[in-house]
């Protein structure tokens, strides 16, 4: 998928990074930031404590996702399922934002998306 405003999915994980104080980048430039470039990324972290701090960041992502911008999750689709493809993708060090933002894409049903 390419990297769009028009795309929900992509404009709501940068919103919602831009909340969490992730990014500080622009909707444009943010598309290729990697996830070793986000805040909750401290170098020498171990894979635990990333993995950990990444299931962290995507359960909090889940609720802005949900509570603020009245997400649903696709059908068929459970919390934790959704949780895991974010962690899945947040633990990738060179992974980037646009990736993230398609892993959400495939869990959640952002309001107005086009079925």
């Amino acid at each position: 998928m390419t990297w769009s405003k028009n795309n929900l999915a992509h404009r709501r994980t940068f919103l919602t990074l831009r909340i969490l104080n992730q990014t500080k980048k622009q909707f444009d430039a943010a598309a290729t930031q990697e996830m070793s470039q986000l805040a909750f990324t401290v170098p020498g972290d171990s894979a635990t404590m990333r993995r950990d701090k990444a299931r962290s960041l995507a359960s909090t992502m889940h609720n802005v996702f949900v509570d603020a911008f009245k997400t649903d999750l696709e059908s068929g689709v459970t919390k934790t399922a959704a949780i895991n493809s974010m962690v899945d993708v947040l633990v990738v060090e060179t992974a980037t934002v646009e990736q993230l933002a398609d892993s959400a894409d495939v869990s959640y049903e952002f309001l107005g998306e086009e079925l």
